[in-house]
């Protein structure tokens, strides 16, 4: 593992260890709504794209915790 993804994971670890409670569970609200939404729930295009900004204010620091790129490398191949 290289620096850059040391220092990218450290930044994403903190980010989340200090983000509100509040964007924490709005994420959790917008994964719901996408379920729902999936199930054939009638939904506004606000509403959507709401859900879609709270939802990868979260995952963006998640996914940079790990390397996305090596673990579907190792799917594919």
């Amino acid at each position: 593992m290289d620096w850059y993804r040391i220092k990218t994971a450290f930044i994403g670890l903190k980010r989340l260890a200090t983000l509100p409670e509040e964007d924490k569970q709005a994420c959790v609200d917008a994964y719901r709504f996408f379920q729902r939404m999936q199930a054939g729930e009638e939904t506004k295009t606000e509403d959507e794209t709401r859900a879609v900004a709270d939802y990868y204010k979260v995952l963006n620091n998640m996914l940079s915790i790990f390397d996305l790129e090596k673990l579907v490398a190792r799917q594919v191949g």
